[in-house]
């Protein structure tokens, strides 16, 4: 895809619009391979190069949203956008009055590409395929280019490109305990996922020893990046959305109206240097390359959209529709790696965490379940997996009063979906120690 042809596309519906009409136009493409695998074979490998237009169509203050498949013909591609826009028309006249519509405006150009060194397929299952023969292992690889831009009819353009790769991977026992794993980036590395395919095996090992089932209580606990990974997207659920915070459902709404603070330790913030996707929202509008949201415990920024900022009379910063956290980092802090298991001494070393939700939103507080390869840890040693357990707890406690440590590495974990088409986003994140950790059964 050229971004001179959907230049081209764009300006041939702008040409046709009414002086009272404001069209949007938000474009993704992709052009991934996939290849699924399991028990250390190919089973299914799939090209896929699709491509979709979001139309945003404004008249005297009626809003109507459409969407329509973009391919390699040209000319389809216009009469399909021709027929979208007399819908628009047509939609929009039975729609009622908006009164916190956001005029469309020329917010500026701007260009990102993140080109990247992919590998061959053959060198993929080389590396796969030698490394785990004989082992119980599935997964799915994803990697190509992944395309977002957008117009609008008062000029502004802005184009996001990427190359880049995932493999999301689990080892599975006799016993169907699993270790999961993931490698991505921009910069294929056979050793280095090599490398990380032999750590995973050494788990393994561990998984396969005699379960231990704890009793429900509080525990010292260590999250992996993956697991707090879940918890961060957790927050994304209202949690710093000025526009929850209004409603009554925001997660922070306890260190907002200053009764409740987090830790110094704990600092979050949006960070699109990391190039997981594009700072340009669905309106096209630009987000700070850099947002902090909590520094050194303390809340700074909630996300807010224009659409809330014209609601409530307050100023935009550049988020989405849904206020959640699109490219999020949280601080590292100076646990080492090799410190780990000496710092939790007994405890458990929870690899990741699911079926997340909030149990009162409020409050902050949350429950899930431990997940995949999680294990007790005695006197500095991992000892044996445990029984899955569920927990109730509040953010508060996590990232505040019984934070202890944060580690001086963090992971990038990009979007892994692939429902539609394939995600953009993701985090950089530390692992964490935390005491007192409420299991509830």
């Amino acid at each position: 895809m050229k971004k001179q042809n959907f230049e081209n596309f764009g300006n041939a519906i702008f040409s046709q619009l009414k002086d009272y009409e404001e069209l949007n136009l938000t474009f993704s493409m992709e052009d991934s391979l996939f290849l699924r695998f399991n028990e250390g074979k190919s089973r299914q490998v799939t090209d896929v190069t699709q491509g979709s237009v979001h139309f945003t169509y404004q008249e005297n203050n009626r809003t109507f949203k459409y969407q329509m498949p973009y391919t390699a013909d040209v000319n389809l591609n216009l009469k399909r956008a021709e027929n979208a826009l007399n819908i628009c028309r047509e939609k929009t006249k039975t729609l009622p009055k908006d009164s916190f519509q956001v005029p469309m405006e020329n917010l500026g150009e701007s260009e990102e590409i993140f080109k990247g060194k992919l590998p061959t397929l053959e060198e993929v299952t080389n590396t796969l395929f030698s490394k785990t023969k004989g082992l119980d292992f599935v997964g799915c690889l994803a990697m190509g280019e992944q395309i977002r831009a957008n117009m609008n009819s008062k000029g502004q353009q802005h184009w996001f490109e990427s190359e880049n790769f995932q493999i999301d991977y689990s080892f599975f026992t006799a016993g169907q305990k699993a270790l999961k794993g993931l490698y991505a980036g921009r910069e294929w590395n056979s050793e280095k996922f090599g490398e990380q395919l032999d750590l995973a095996k050494a788990e393994i090992e561990v998984l396969k020893r005699p379960e231990k089932k704890l009793s429900r209580g509080k525990y010292k606990v260590y999250l992996a990046p993956a697991a707090l990974s879940e918890v961060v997207d957790m927050i994304s659920w209202g949690g710093v959305s000025y526009s929850a915070l209004k409603r009554g459902h925001c997660a922070f709404k306890m260190i907002h109206d200053g009764k409740m603070d987090f830790s110094p330790k704990f600092n979050l913030m949006e960070d699109f240097g990391l190039g997981l996707t594009p700072k340009f929202n669905e309106r096209g509008e630009l987000a700070p390359s850099k947002l902090t949201l909590v520094e050194e415990g303390k809340l700074e920024n909630l996300l807010i959209n224009s659409r809330t900022a014209k609601e409530y009379g307050i100023d935009s910063n550049g988020a989405g529709s849904h206020e959640g956290m699109r490219s999020s980092r949280v601080k590292t802090g100076e646990l080492k790696k090799d410190e780990i298991l000496k710092t939790i001494g007994n405890g458990i070393y929870i690899s990741n965490l699911h079926y997340l939700n909030w149990s009162d939103v409020q409050k902050g507080r949350l429950t899930g379940m431990t997940r995949y390869a999680c294990f007790w840890v005695e006197n500095g040693q991992v000892v044996a997996p445990i029984a899955d357990l569920r927990f109730d707890e509040s953010l508060y406690n996590i990232f505040g009063s019984n934070l202890e440590s944060v580690t001086e590495f963090g992971e990038i974990i990009p979007h892994v979906g692939s429902y539609d088409q394939r995600s953009l986003g993701g985090k950089e994140v530390p692992g964490m120690i935390i005491k007192d950790f409420h299991f509830t059964l």
